[in-house]
């Protein structure tokens, strides 16, 4: 159980490192296609938090810290990729109607780092 609770806990690590990671790629794209000035303003604030606390991050532990954010965030990438892919081919196939709620892509995509997490705390029990 204990296992479980600490592979729970890294895997909402990487799931937001995954996030900032991934708003690091993305964001500048994202600010160049915003077409109103509101959602310019608040792109540009966010990519400034984010990059500001990536540099900060960077500045005090050294910028071999970058590279799990890095990592995680093009995980993320290409987990919402094939997700988005696979989810036209295999559409007739599902008849969950995942897409009608809310809550199914954060907690399918949170579910994929804890078993990445889980197999790694697995596979290596002295790290957990």
């Amino acid at each position: 159980m204990s296992r479980t609770v600490s592979s729970l806990r890294g895997a909402v690590v990487r799931l937001s490192r995954a996030l900032l990671g991934a708003w690091l790629i993305v964001g500048p794209f994202v600010g160049i296609y915003a077409r109103e000035t509101d959602a310019l303003v608040v792109v540009l604030v966010l990519l400034a938090a984010a990059y500001g606390f990536a540099a900060g991050r960077a500045a005090s532990d050294g910028a071999a810290c970058l590279a799990p954010i890095v990592f995680d965030g093009l995980t993320l990438l290409a987990v919402l990729w094939i997700a988005s892919a696979s989810r036209e081919l295999f559409g007739a196939a599902v008849a969950f109607r995942l897409h009608e709620h809310l809550w199914a892509w954060p907690a399918l995509i949170l579910l994929c780092f804890w078993l990445a997490e889980f197999l790694a705390a697995r596979k290596n029990p002295a790290r957990a």
